[in-house]
């Protein structure tokens, strides 16, 4: 029996597949990337509005800056995001007066970071910078 066999050249099969793989791999880090930022933007959301609940507690710990960032701090370590990022972010708080009273505290959490993958901007074609600055902010009314 006599085998005949396809026009196609040796190797074929396998540079389309490391091309369809390279293809494959660079949207994969794509979507973690992406992914990365998402859970950033979260966890960042949930250490601001810790900070502003402890000081909204009471109004000493409305003034108590040092306690608001630890607060934050504290949950920032629970977060798992110092394995993903290594930096800390700025934790800033403001406290809100009526009355010559504290109303409410203001806190915002800042973390700055990059991206794994150049980021095109989808109009300009310009290229994202190094340096992203996430940043969320929680405000709760102190209780009296």
């Amino acid at each position: 029996m006599v085998r005949v066999r396809a026009w196609g050249q040796p190797g074929q099969s396998l540079v389309e597949f490391a091309l369809g793989l390279l293809v494959l791999v660079l949207v994969l880090a794509a979507v973690i990337d992406y992914g990365r930022l998402l859970y950033a933007g979260i966890a960042l959301t949930n250490v601001a509005r810790e900070g502003a609940h402890y000081g909204s507690l009471s109004t000493v710990n409305a003034t108590d800056t040092a306690g608001i960032q630890a607060a934050a701090l504290a949950e920032y370590q629970s977060t798992g995001l110092p394995l993903l990022f290594g930096s800390r972010p700025a934790i800033t708080s403001s406290v809100i007066y009526q009355n010559g009273r504290p109303e409410a505290v203001r806190v915002t959490a800042s973390l700055s970071t990059g991206t794994f993958l150049p980021v095109p901007l989808p109009l300009t074609g310009e290229r994202l910078s190094n340096q992203l600055v996430i940043r969320r902010t929680a405000e709760m009314r102190v209780l009296p």
